[in-house]
């Protein structure tokens, strides 16, 4: 900063006043935080992410455009007790958001599915 001053010997150090800062949360929340500027607007990209867990590797690989899930397909070499079609089914065109994600997959008693793998280790590997 000092820099700056030296530089340009009529800048006047600035601060902050509350109304200022409510201001800029404000925006902050209304428009940078919402879920549609950070995901809705976005190209299409590819996530994949993965975990060893009690059960196995466990990796999830999503397809998404404009922040919705076209594809899912979860993969690893964990033991899984039934099919988990339904389990990738249920996550496409879900918006990548956690708390839509963790609502299709409580529909699903997850023990009944994945042997050692908990819902919170499957969900933590979606973001």
């Amino acid at each position: 900063m000092n820099h700056i001053l030296s530089t340009f010997p009529d800048a006047k150090m600035y601060e902050f006043t509350e109304d200022d800062l409510a201001g800029i949360q404000k925006i902050r929340d209304e428009k940078y935080a919402t879920w549609e500027w950070n995901f809705g607007r976005s190209p299409e990209y590819n996530f994949k992410q993965g975990m060893r867990a009690e059960g196995g590797v466990i990796e999830v690989h999503l397809d998404v455009e404009k922040g919705i899930i076209q594809k899912a397909q979860i993969t690893g070499d964990f033991f899984h007790i039934r099919d988990i079609a339904p389990i990738e089914e249920a996550m496409i065109n879900l918006p990548h958001d956690e708390a839509a994600i963790k609502k299709a997959l409580s529909q699903f008693d997850l023990k009944r599915y994945f042997k050692d793998i908990t819902a919170e280790e499957l969900l933590s590997i979606m973001f």
